[in-house]
């Protein structure tokens, strides 16, 4: 795994696959299966056009990855959808 990879915790993890996996008609642990194997092309494959764009951008930059991950919304997403 790559050391400059951002942290999260498995809450946030187990979040963003669950939304993740509904938007691309799959299941989290299918999902979650593709990225531990790095089948990350594939998965954003699935989504196609241009949300496929913005996530392959998203994902190759770690600066943004990591701001989107520590913004308010989407840790309150997070706190939502993992009943905290």
């Amino acid at each position: 795994m790559n050391n400059s990879a951002p942290k999260f915790s498995s809450a946030q993890l187990n979040s963003m696959l669950a939304i993740a996996s509904k938007k691309l008609g799959t299941s989290p642990e299918a999902l979650r299966q593709n990225i531990e194997q790095g089948n990350i092309a594939d998965v954003v494959k699935k989504m196609g056009g241009h949300d496929a764009e913005q996530v392959s951008r998203l994902l190759n930059n770690k600066e943004e990855l990591e701001k989107l991950m520590n913004s308010p919304q989407v840790k309150e997403l997070i706190t939502k959808l993992s009943g905290k």
